[in-house]
């Protein structure tokens, strides 16, 4: 979640051979660490620096910013972190009403746990998805997997 965010979502179908996927649908926007920087670089006296989880700015400390945030770097931090869980949940919710199923939410990525632990404080978890996962390098897992699967072999 630094420079995007994609937002996939994915349904499973039982198959009597293998389980087979199908793509329902995604977004993508801006990432983390890109929405603080865009506003340094296109705002006059905004700050450049960027806050990293665990940082403090003045007297709050990214583990607890709140969405009213006190001061500027953390209203920064906050808007990028709240824009993209804020865009988590309203595709759990539209999933949600498409499917008449919990997803599963499985996060990867550079910010994964600042993300997770926000949607965790939000109390994501039970009412509207099955879980929520940090998976570390999913695309090397999934390549894995895709290797020793018979998909590709004669």
């Amino acid at each position: 979640a630094g420079t995007a965010v994609t937002i996939d979502a994915l349904s499973v179908q039982p198959n009597a051979h293998q389980n087979t996927a199908a793509f329902i649908g995604g977004l993508i926007m801006p990432g983390f660490d890109l929405m603080q920087q865009s506003l340094g670089i296109a705002t006059a006296k905004l700050p450049k620096k960027l806050l990293k989880l665990g940082d403090n700015a003045q007297d709050e400390s990214t583990k607890n910013i709140d969405i009213l945030a006190k001061n500027t770097k953390n209203a920064i931090y906050a808007g990028a972190l709240y824009a993209i869980t804020g865009a988590i949940k309203a595709m759990v919710h539209k999933l949600g009403e498409q499917t008449k199923k919990l997803p599963y939410i499985v996060i990867s990525g550079g910010n994964a746990a600042i993300i997770y632990a926000q949607l965790h404080q939000d109390c994501l978890t039970g009412e509207m998805t099955k879980g929520l996962f940090i998976v570390d390098n999913l695309v090397l897992q999934g390549l894995f997997l895709l290797d020793n699967s018979n998909t590709f072999k004669k």
